[in-house]
């Protein structure tokens, strides 16, 4: 990440820095288990058609 807005702290529980360059969390790391491969396969496929995604 290279931008995060104030409000992640109210959706996450973490400050936005936390996220920037991955400094001490990704976002990958607060998906739940059993989402991840469908977010990484929405993800993936939005970079290749260069599509917006919301998941």
């Amino acid at each position: 990440m290279l931008f995060m807005s104030k409000e992640t702290k109210k959706l996450t529980g973490y400050e936005p820095e936390e996220f920037i360059n991955n400094r001490s969390i990704t976002y990958e790391n607060i998906i739940h288990p059993d989402d991840k491969q469908k977010v990484r396969k929405t993800v993936f496929s939005s970079i290749k058609n260069k599509k917006n995604f919301i998941v």
